[in-house]
C-alpha cells in the first residue's frame, strides 16, 4: 500500500493522485494558460467540479497515487 507523500514531491504533468487538505480529493496539478482578471499565469491543484480559483482555500499538504481499478 502507498504512504502519503509531501505535496512537493507530487507529479505536476496533469496526473490524477489523491490529495489531501483535512480532506481527501481525486485531483490534479493543473496549468491554464493566463487570466486576464488577475493578469497572471494560472496554476495550482484541481479536484472535482472545483479548482483552486474557485476555492483559493484548498492548499492541499500530503498526496498519494490513485489506487489501481478493481481486476474484473
Amino acid at each position: 500500500m502507498e504512504e502519503w507523500q509531501p505535496i512537493e514531491t507530487a507529479p505536476r504533468d496533469g496526473t490524477g493522485v489523491l490529495l489531501f487538505d483535512n480532506e481527501i480529493h481525486e485531483g490534479f496539478w493543473d496549468e491554464l494558460d493566463y487570466d486576464e482578471f488577475r493578469g497572471a499565469p494560472i496554476t495550482g491543484w484541481s479536484y472535482g467540479a472545483l479548482s483552486w480559483i474557485d476555492d483559493t482555500n484548498f492548499s492541499p499538504t500530503h498526496w498519494m497515487p490513485l489506487p489501481k481499478p478493481p481486476s474484473t
